[in-house]
């Protein structure tokens, strides 16, 4: 989510970022080349996502910054490795975290008349010209 149009041809070297599994024998550990600055975003990314949410909804926001506020465990052949990456795979949390953190681009895409949109779980459709969907 952001709050302006972003050209997408500025972001194909965030998209094009691979994780690639490091044998650490014992375990695996996944890392990435070009990681640090997809990171970084996503970091920021996660932290205006819970400010959102604390200001929406106040228990669930409280929830989730309690929850995420120290590392995830994650567990791969007996080995813990702690993950500060925001919500994980399964995380029964996410989806409502993911929909609540949506409602302020939904309100904003409200806000312009002649683009309709249609929103359900984590896909979003809309409809309308470039021009209008850039404001």
């Amino acid at each position: 989510m952001c709050s302006q149009y972003v050209d997408p041809s500025g972001l194909e070297a965030l998209l094009a970022s691979r994780l690639i599994a490091l044998d650490k024998n014992p375990g695996v550990r996944p890392i990435g080349i070009g990681e640090v600055c997809r990171r970084l975003i996503g970091k920021a990314a996660l932290g205006l996502a819970l400010r959102n949410i604390l200001h929406l909804c106040p228990s669930f926001g409280r929830l989730l910054i309690n929850t995420y506020r120290f590392d995830n465990h994650l567990f791969i052949d007996g080995e813990c490795i702690g993950s500060k990456e925001g919500t994980t795979q399964g995380d029964p949390l996410a989806m409502s975290m993911y929909a609540v953190a949506s409602v302020p681009l939904i309100e904003e895409l409200d806000d312009v008349a002649t683009v309709y949109q249609l929103w359900y779980a984590d896909d979003a459709s809309a409809l309308g010209s470039l021009n209008q969907l850039r404001k």
